[in-house]
């Protein structure tokens, strides 16, 4: 493969590799979920490969076969070493998965979005096309970006205590997702609307403060489901997580919150109830359920914190500029 690539880190966390988007004989590792994109994987895989052997580099494919394989494979090729970057092809779940796998190593994650939502990927900035996002990757700029954790499980973009994690686990083990695409969102946020069980929520805060609510939203990147942005001041790189806390006590009061986000959409909630904070213990009476960038992962208790600079994700050049 020749010589490494020149890398250079800034004090701000970001870094980027000048010489990578000019080397021949790169080594890349593809992690794909064979389940999301429609039934259209085999095709894009086929397309990638072809695009970087193109240009004299090597793709390597692995799938998965079931959750959490692929923080398993993302986690053995960060200890294998052989390959220059990973890289996810999939949606925020599968981008999820594999970032659980890489985090606290140098091996950078690569990002197809190949999923329903792309929330993070729309967030970044990533292209449509299929060909523009591999060449991102090979151009190899990378950020150092934060990650929440809850327990062993990190998340990139958000943590959700309360409806948004109990209408997720009600659309496991159904095709909506698959069938209606974005908006099998929607069929499924309505479902549980008229079967949830308003929750009471407390937030304790390193420095002493306590808020109390029903909906409590942990984020690291500023957009939520792709469209709403509940915490428009969040940043990847600033080491601390935006903790919105809804403290209305009824579903009437989360409709109202929605038609809110309906309409201010990218400047959030009309009422600012966010805290900015390292850290965050969420207790609940009974039992809430929390979501990690949209997959339910159990119950309140839980700590939520920031790991700074946990893992290197490959992105455009135009958001390293922003960041």
């Amino acid at each position: 493969m020749g010589e490494p690539a020149r890398k250079i880190e800034f004090a701000d966390g970001l870094a980027t590799t000048p010489g990578l988007a000019y080397r021949c004989g790169m080594r890349y590792l593809l992690i794909a979920n064979p389940a999301t994109g429609g039934g259209k994987n085999e095709e894009r895989i086929a397309l990638a490969r072809t695009w970087f052997a193109q240009r004299g580099d090597e793709v390597e494919t692995w799938r998965t076969e079931g959750p959490e394989h692929a923080t398993r494979l993302a986690r053995e090729a960060a200890a294998d070493g052989r390959w220059d970057a990973v890289i996810a092809a999939g949606g925020d779940g599968t981008i999820n998965e594999v970032l659980n796998g890489l985090a606290g190593s140098a091996m950078p994650l690569g990002i197809l979005p190949w999923g329903t939502g792309n929330v993070f990927a729309k967030e970044m900035g990533f292209p449509r096309s299929l060909r523009r996002c591999c060449r991102v990757i090979r151009k190899g700029r990378t950020a150092r970006l934060d990650l929440g954790r809850a327990g062993e499980r990190r998340f990139l973009m958000m943590a959700g205590a309360g409806i948004d994690a109990f209408a997720l686990a009600e659309m496991r083990g159904k095709n909506w997702k698959r069938v209606f695409g974005v908006t099998g969102y929607v069929i499924g946020g309505l479902f549980a609307f008229a079967r949830y069980r308003e929750a009471r929520i407390t937030a304790r805060f390193p420095d002493g403060r306590v808020e109390r609510g029903s909906y409590v939203l942990v984020s690291n990147t500023r957009r939520y489901g792709g469209i709403f942005s509940i915490a428009p001041d969040a940043s990847p790189v600033d080491g601390r997580l935006d903790v919105f806390i809804h403290r209305g006590t009824s579903r009437w009061g989360l409709v109202r919150l929605v038609l809110e986000l309906l309409a201010l959409p990218r400047s959030g909630p009309r009422v600012k109830r966010i805290v900015r904070a390292a850290s965050v213990e969420l207790e609940a009476a009974g039992e809430v359920p929390l979501q990690l960038d949209g997959d339910p992962v159990g119950i309140l208790p839980r700590r939520i914190e920031v790991e700074p600079r946990a893992v290197s994700v490959i992105l455009p050049r135009k958001v390293l500029k922003t960041l």
